[in-house]
């Protein structure tokens, strides 16, 4: 049910950054000893999640009596006008957020920290999620969904832009903080927003073309990144200026969206 789903995308979230939480530390601990032993834990783990994919996972579900088109295509989508401007607002915001691994971590390694205290940056966003995301949640369903949304945006900006004056550890974790709440409030609503607009019949087409604007931004956001720090290495309120803009930018354009 629609009033469920912010719940339902919030229980997968949690479960892949409990794995998320994890792995970055174990991978900082193994690193010191071995890059290569690094890559190798990683590919048995994929193989092990194959099996309980395999052999736990029942791909059988209730039926739903919509009337499906055999052909669609991402053109369809285009059609629709607000859609498509909460579609630019979530590209902006996912060049926000694909500064979070390649990004942060270069950053945070010319200032010092080594792969151990880096990998327990990530823990405490994935361990973040894991415990405060439906507490977060519960506060989205007060508020309202494009309110959450709009204050997620911003607090993934403050957080990052918080990066500018980082120059230890506890200063980079202070700046994860504060980009990992609005990582809970933003990210689970970009996919109910995206499910509750759709037309039920093309709710799998949307959700498709969601995820292929995600996935386009975080494969330009790293080059974005690259090229901030190789030019404004020694001025860093320039990097995180400009990607704090992102998030602002976001926003502004989420403010135009009209949903209700």
């Amino acid at each position: 049910d629609e009033p469920d789903r912010p719940f339902a995308y919030s229980v997968i979230r949690v479960g892949g950054n409990l794995g998320f939480a994890i792995g970055p530390s174990i991978g900082g601990f193994i690193s010191r000893y071995s890059y290569a032993l690094t890559f190798f834990a990683s590919f048995l783990l994929q193989i092990i999640c194959v099996f309980l994919i395999v052999y736990l996972v029942s791909s059988k579900g209730e039926s739903v009596n919509v009337n499906v088109k055999k052909e669609v295509s991402f053109g369809e989508v285009f059609k629709h006008k607000n859609f498509i401007v909460f579609i630019a607002g979530t590209f902006i915001l996912s060049l926000l957020m694909g500064q979070l691994i390649s990004t942060l971590s270069v950053y945070a390694k010319s200032k010092g920290l080594d792969n151990v205290q880096i990998g327990y940056l990530y823990s405490i966003n994935g361990f973040m999620v894991v415990f405060f995301q439906m507490l977060i949640i519960k506060i989205v369903d007060s508020v309202g969904y494009k309110k959450g949304l709009i204050l997620g945006s911003l607090l993934y900006s403050v957080g990052y832009f918080y990066f500018t004056f980082s120059r230890n550890f506890v200063n980079f974790a202070v700046g994860v903080v504060l980009l990992t709440l609005g990582e809970m409030l933003a990210m689970p609503l970009l996919t109910t927003i995206t499910s509750a607009m759709a037309p039920e019949d093309k709710r799998g087409l949307y959700i498709g073309f969601l995820g292929f604007i995600e996935g386009l931004s975080w494969a330009v956001a790293p080059f974005i990144g690259g090229v901030l720090i190789d030019m404004f290495l020694k001025t860093p309120i320039l990097i995180w200026g400009t990607v704090a803009s992102f998030g602002l930018l976001s926003s502004l354009i989420f403010m135009k969206v009209k949903f209700n």
